[in-house]
């Protein structure tokens, strides 16, 4: 099965689930396509292969309200450092609720999903820490009114950099 596949599985089962937890599913999700089976996929897909990538374990368990911000966690030196991937079709922008700042991720990913029809891919573009977005500008970016901090892919860090620390722990 190949990611494409392995993420629609996951993001069935994720709706299932969260249906029979009684969650009205369409009424409180937040779909960036108009179509919640296409934004499960690529949100499932950007955690399949950043967890391929780096060794880690997707958390495939259905969690009617969230996972929290967090896609992985991973121990260093003692610590355990959360990480968020945000995958999106035209990722110009590493975007954060600026609501969700108090309880997102350690580290927060930014990733391109490309659909080739029976496949996908996903190119991981940077990275930052909460406590940069933390301090960066905010802007709404849709009709919806959320305002979100954000700074631009050019400018997030190197994945090699986030690579050189959890692969040197791990690998």
């Amino acid at each position: 099965m190949n990611i494409k596949q392995q993420a629609r599985e996951i993001g069935k089962a994720w709706r299932i689930g969260h249906i029979e937890a009684g969650q009205n599913v369409d009424a409180t999700s937040y779909d960036r396509h108009g179509n919640d089976e296409l934004s499960y996929t690529i949100g499932i897909a950007g955690e399949l292969c950043f967890a391929q990538k780096y060794g880690l374990e997707v958390d495939t368990a259905v969690r009617p309200f969230g996972d929290g911000g967090k896609d992985f966690t991973v121990r260093l030196n003692g610590e355990d450092l959360t990480i968020d991937v945000k995958t999106y079709l035209k990722p110009c922008n590493l975007l954060v609720k600026q609501e969700d700042l108090h309880q997102c991720a350690d580290v927060l990913v930014l990733a391109k999903y490309t659909d080739f029809g029976d496949d996908c891919a996903v190119d991981f573009l940077g990275w930052e820490t909460r406590d940069v977005m933390r301090v960066m500008p905010r802007r709404e970016f849709s009709s919806l009114g959320i305002l979100n901090c954000y700074r631009h892919s050019s400018l997030l860090r190197p994945m090699w950099k986030l690579e050189k620390i959890i692969v040197s722990e791990f690998m």
